[in-house]
């Protein structure tokens, strides 16, 4: 058995053993390559000579303090202790790096990588919902128009507003200028709505396929929310994707973001998934 650094020559046998084990998502050399890209801490387990499994730990953008985990072992050489090995040793080269958590994200609990874990120290941190709205013809009436802006002003109101609305929340995660700029495509994806001319709240549409798009982030600045804007927001932006032919809407919200979820479904959307992320504190 052999812990080593991941080399490209390790590619092909970690998408094969991939697609064995998530038939369902099958990923290509290239496209796990191109993940592998944003890595900052690869293992590669070797058993009898065959690569047998691997770790990897990416950075989250804008939480310093967590970094996601990924990983897998061949069917053939499951069961046998080796998570077990790779995990402590990915737990032991990142220990020193303190106050850090490690966070891994599922679609259900009961998946053999969810067991395995809770087994091992990782709990419940939180649950995302996937929620999805398929049909925009029956909209309650706006007169709400938003507003775009050059790129520079978009870029630099975005980032005032997003600040503004969720420093206070636990699901808080702040942007830098350069991802903000590296992220957004067309500044015309970034709706903001204006009453009396000043920029309160904004809406990021992400188009995600022919007709469909994803809203993330959207947002009220403090002092504005509870007062109707977040509503407001949601209809006249989903009114505007209406007139642009879109037929599938998707907005990502935690569970435990009550009056998020509650905006959301008044308005038509219903959970179509869940995402859970399981957390283990270092040191």
């Amino acid at each position: 058995m052999q812990i080593r650094n991941f080399t490209t020559s390790d590619v092909d046998a970690l998408v094969q053993i991939n697609n064995n084990l998530y038939p369902e998502t099958p990923r290509t050399a290239v496209t796990f390559q191109q993940q592998l890209k944003r890595a900052i801490y690869i293992r590669v387990l070797t058993v009898q000579g065959d690569v047998a499994g691997y770790t990897a730990v990416w950075p989250v953008p804008g939480l310093p303090e967590i970094v996601e985990i990924d990983g897998f072992i061949a069917p053939r050489w499951q069961r046998q202790g080796w998570g077990s090995r790779l995990l402590r040793q990915l737990v032991q080269d990142f220990n020193g790096r303190t106050p850090l958590q490690l966070s891994w994200q599922t679609p259900s609990l009961d998946t053999p990588g969810a067991r395995f874990l809770q087994k091992r120290g990782f709990s419940l941190e939180h649950e995302e919902w996937l929620m999805e709205l398929t049909d925009l013809s029956g909209l309650p009436p706006t007169a709400i128009t938003l507003q775009t802006f050059d790129r520079v002003t978009a870029v630099t109101q975005f980032l005032r507003l997003y600040d503004a609305s969720f420093s206070h929340t636990p699901w808080y995660q702040p942007f830098t200028p350069q991802e903000v700029a590296a992220d957004l495509t067309n500044a015309k994806d970034l709706y903001f709505l204006t009453p009396e001319d000043r920029p309160i709240g904004f809406a990021w549409v992400r188009p995600s396929g022919k007709g469909a798009v994803e809203i993330e982030p959207m947002g009220i600045v403090r002092e504005w929310q509870r007062r109707g804007y977040g509503r407001r927001l949601l209809l006249a932006t989903l009114h505007q994707l209406a007139r642009q032919n879109s037929h599938t809407v998707r907005i990502g919200v935690w569970a435990e973001n009550t009056a998020a979820v509650h905006l959301y479904q008044s308005a038509g959307f219903r959970r179509v998934a869940s995402l859970f992320y399981l957390g283990m504190a270092m040191g």
